[in-house]
């Protein structure tokens, strides 16, 4: 019997009755018994191909699964070809090659331009003339032999089936060339049978690639990556995991995540974070955890719930960044923008001072002048009250002075002339003036180092830094204390000012005041610098702040230790610099005149303030010129330079300061005294104007007595200067 011409068996029948002929009718039962006996022969090759099937690929795999596969479907339906390739990208790669009996080297090929891109996968099966082998003799003209065996031309039908991933995307073919049954149903039942079996091969063999390629991703991630059971149980870490937690993978398997914990988060934190994840959302955030040492680190994680396939979380995946390098950048960042907010909170107070210092100095040179010339012109003891009252209008005009040059010390640190200052003896001297201020019930120590260094300050700088300190730890005080001040040589690293934040390094003289009283409040420390802030009943708040002032302006830092009811411990660190020998200047000698002569140019905007110079100077006796524009001033002493004894003006004028008047004037007559007065000013001190050749330096507002000495003094040195 024949299939397309393909014997697959014999029926025979004889008849005991050789004299009787076959019928027609029985010819054609004959027929359809045989076939039914071919179809029930092409069951049985197809039953006994899938036996061999089960038996021959249970025990391999790989390589061997597929040499195993088209050697048995060539030997079951007696194929002259049968290739079995995988897809790679645009590219066929064979995974076995039976040919004419024998299996031959496997090879890669494009798959473009073949028919196999050309099959319509909604059919399960496709028999055309193959064209394979002639495309990919084409695309490679140096064939090796096992592809002269797949090019050469077939005029046989060949049966190409794709090879199927869960989705049911082509993964690879498999093909069959040159068998006689390759269109009936059963061959194609068989050719199907190993398609399957190779696609299952295929796809075991890419799960597992998968999974080792996401196995070393994970194990070579940067990043720490831990799968968790639902309630935290730890079931699975990547190496970056255990270096970052310096846990061993033996010690933390199986323990619940919260072995981490530091304790540095809130319970309604941890509460927030397994309500959105137990609700099947992603959570995302920062924490602080603790490593097997103690360490605390920061880290940034994410935690994705895994569900399977019912909707139920089975898993969680965490994925951990070490933040602690990051956190330590923006802390350190927050400072540095802290301190520039201090600095620059700092310099606006210094400029606010400086701004109202020259306009408030002139009101403060109004009223106390006036008082003063009050109280020497009608005060005495017929006057009554009179003259308490004008005692007390300029002793509040003093502590305005006084808080106004704290406001300038402040903000600039001081404006007399910084020297190489010894503070061992100026120290001990200021304790003992000290201790006649302060109660019983405290006491005041002193102590200090040998062999510290100088520091460039002014005494009178030290002075307000150690009178600031030391009072401030009185009021601190309640009852019975210590006041501890020491002085040491200290070598900073690494510490922060508590005043401007900077970080301080290198070698200092420390001056440190200790005290037993009620210690800073935390809430109030970040406060104790700025101006006016105090936390006294009575007080300007200006102490801290002046010493603030002072201590930068000298290159300085101050340290901070403080805690409620543990007393506060201040400590100025001071650089040190090399002694200097002192040259002692010559003092004015100033002698109480009873008359003044001379002609005095004088020269201030402020009305009140000219008409006050002038009443005082015409009132010992002086003649005097009184402009409150200097371009005219220095017009009039242009026409008649020789007229004048002595000129004093203002520094902070329109149009000509001061100090340019001062030149102009020394230009013209260098031997001529010139006095300058100022509330305030950036543009000049008295070092400076002492360079320029300007003979006196005054600072508003002017005690009366101090005018008259000095005006007197040099009105009596130019005089005997010309006399001489």
């Amino acid at each position: 019997m024949y299939c397309e011409k393909v014997l697959v068996g014999v029926f025979a029948m004889y008849s005991v009755h050789a004299e009787l002929p076959y019928r027609k009718q029985d010819v054609e039962l004959l027929k359809r018994l045989a076939e039914i006996f071919a179809h029930t022969l092409r069951r049985k090759q197809t039953d006994d191909a899938l036996r061999e099937l089960a038996l021959g690929t249970t025990k391999v795999s790989g390589n061997d699964l597929f040499e195993e596969l088209a050697t048995q479907l060539a030997s079951v339906l007696n194929a002259r070809r049968v290739l079995i390739a995988s897809h790679v990208g645009a590219s066929a790669r064979v995974l076995a090659l039976w040919v004419d009996g024998e299996l031959k080297d496997v090879f890669d090929y494009a798959i473009r331009d073949t028919h196999f891109l050309k099959l319509n996968l909604k059919e399960s099966i496709s028999v055309q003339a193959c064209v394979l082998g002639e495309t990919m003799k084409r695309e490679r003209a140096a064939a090796t032999s096992a592809e002269r065996y797949a090019s050469t031309p077939v005029q046989d039908k060949c049966l190409t089936l794709p090879l199927l991933d869960t989705t049911d995307l082509p993964i690879g073919h498999i093909c069959v060339h040159g068998a006689p049954l390759c269109s009936l149903p059963s061959t194609q039942a068989v050719i199907r049978a190993f398609a399957d079996r190779a696609a299952e091969e295929l796809r075991r063999e890419r799960s597992e690639f998968e999974l080792r390629a996401h196995a070393a991703a994970l194990n070579a991630a940067a990043d720490s990556i831990v799968i968790t059971e639902p309630d935290g149980t730890i079931r699975w870490a990547n190496p970056a995991f255990f270096l970052l937690t310096g846990y061993p993978e033996t010690e933390i398997l199986g323990k619940n995540m919260r072995i981490l914990k530091s304790g540095s988060q809130s319970e309604t934190f941890y509460q927030g974070l397994w309500k959105t994840i137990a609700s099947g959302r992603v959570w995302h955030g920062e924490l602080r955890n603790r490593r097997k040492n103690g360490e605390l680190y920061d880290e940034s994680m994410t935690v994705t719930p895994v569900k399977n396939s019912s909707g139920e979380i089975v898993n969680y995946i965490a994925i951990k960044q070490d933040a602690s390098a990051r956190k330590r950048r923006e802390r350190e960042h927050d400072r540095l923008k802290a301190q520039m907010r201090q600095s620059e909170k700092m310099e606006a107070l210094g400029h606010l001072a400086g701004g109202i210092a020259h306009d408030f100095n002139n009101i403060l040179a109004s009223v106390m002048g006036y008082s003063d010339l009050a109280r020497y012109r009608f005060g005495g003891e017929d006057t009554g009250k009179l003259d308490e009252y004008l005692g007390e209008i300029y002793r509040a005009g003093e502590r305005a002075r006084d808080l106004v040059s704290q406001l300038l010390t402040f903000s600039r640190g001081g404006s007399t002339a910084p020297r190489p200052l010894q503070l061992e003896s100026m120290v001990k001297e200021i304790i003992k003036m000290l201790q006649s201020t302060l109660p019983s019930s405290i006491r005041l120590t002193f102590e200090r180092s040998p062999g510290l260094p100088a520091v460039m300050m002014s005494p009178s700088q030290l002075d307000q830094v150690v009178m600031n300190l030391c009072i401030n730890a009185r009021d601190a005080i309640s009852g019975t204390g210590e006041i501890d001040v020491q002085l040491n040589s200290v070598v900073a690293d690494g510490l922060s000012c508590r005043s401007c934040g900077e970080l301080i390094r290198g070698d200092f003289l420390e001056l440190m005041v200790r005290d037993s009283g009620a210690g800073i409040p935390q809430y109030k420390g970040g406060k104790i610098f700025d101006p006016f802030f105090t936390s006294k009943k009575m007080g300007t708040g200006m102490g801290l702040s002046v010493v603030h002032g002072i201590v930068h302006g000298c290159g300085g830092h101050i340290l901070v230790e403080s805690r409620p009811g543990s007393g506060s411990v201040f400590r100025v660190l001071l650089p040190g610099v090399a002694q200097e020998s002192e040259h002692a200047k010559e003092d004015w000698v100033l002698g109480q005149q009873t008359a003044l002569e001379g002609h005095v140019l004088v020269v201030e905007d402020e009305q009140s303030v000219l008409q006050y110079i002038e009443e005082v100077l015409k009132g010992a006796g002086c003649r005097v010129t009184a402009l409150t524009d200097s371009q005219r001033a220095l017009a009039l002493f242009e026409e008649q330079p020789s007229e004048f004894d002595l000129v004093v003006t203002d520094q902070t004028m329109p149009e000509l300061t001061g100090r340019d008047l001062a030149l102009a004037v020394l230009a013209a007559r260098p031997d001529l005294p010139v006095v300058l007065c100022t509330g305030y000013s950036d543009q000049i001190d008295e070092q400076e104007a002492e360079i320029l050749g300007i003979t006196a330096f005054l600072r508003k507002p002017v005690e009366t007595e101090i005018l008259l000495n000095t005006v007197g003094w040099l009105l009596n040195k130019h005089s005997d200067t010309a006399a001489s």
